[in-house]
């Protein structure tokens, strides 16, 4: 029986360490990085907004240069800024995931484009303005390939769109849980195993 009990805690100690190592290696891969020469930019998941981007981009229907690249489960958030009314298809690995907010157009403010609110250069501030439009969604644990279609443009402006982009981390459990639900586990299993008998 104690050596029923040592190996089923010897095999849950062994099953842990594997999952503490793995669980390390994912969170360092989650980190993301910097875009490379000739590489999609990775997308960091340390929730600061990338960007902001301005690109002429062909109109409506086209995208944006830029597939954000990341591992792991992430909240991703992207938002318009500066003029309000550019609107968002999502992709990620080509499949669409949903469409940003729908918004009205900047000219419905009886504002100037570029000088008065909700006119903002900072997507922290757009992504907590309704004018702006927006997209949250979580992603499951996997690897990623993001890409945004402007399906919506202001009004006076036929080429040229705006966003910004972050990830927020979704954390692993951690891995002194991984070790217990191993060891329940295992002595789980060795326990019906000798019910069976």
């Amino acid at each position: 029986m104690a050596k029923s009990i040592m190996r089923t805690f010897a095999k849950s100690f062994i099953i842990g360490v594997v999952l503490v190592g793995f669980s390390s290696l994912v969170n360092a891969r989650n980190q993301g990085g910097g875009p490379g020469l000739g590489a999609d930019p990775g997308l960091p998941l340390d929730g600061t907004w990338q960007g902001p981007y301005e690109e002429f981009i062909g109109g409506v229907g086209s995208f944006f240069q830029e597939t954000w690249t990341f591992s792991g489960s992430a909240e991703l958030q992207v938002t318009d800024f500066a003029v309000p009314g550019d609107q968002f298809a999502i992709y990620d690995n080509g499949i669409l995931i949903g469409n940003s907010s729908v918004v009205p157009d900047w000219s419905t403010y009886e504002s100037d484009a570029f000088e008065s609110p909700p006119w903002t250069a900072d997507p922290a501030v757009a992504w907590l303005d309704p004018h702006f439009s927006h997209f949250d969604e979580s992603l499951g644990n996997g690897s990623h390939s993001i890409t945004i279609q402007e399906t919506v443009e202001p009004s006076g402006f036929s080429s040229d769109g705006t966003y910004s982009i972050k990830g927020i981390a979704i954390p692993e459990p951690a891995p002194m849980t991984a070790v217990l639900l191993g060891m329940g586990t295992l002595l789980a299993l060795g326990r019906l195993r000798r019910m069976a008998k």
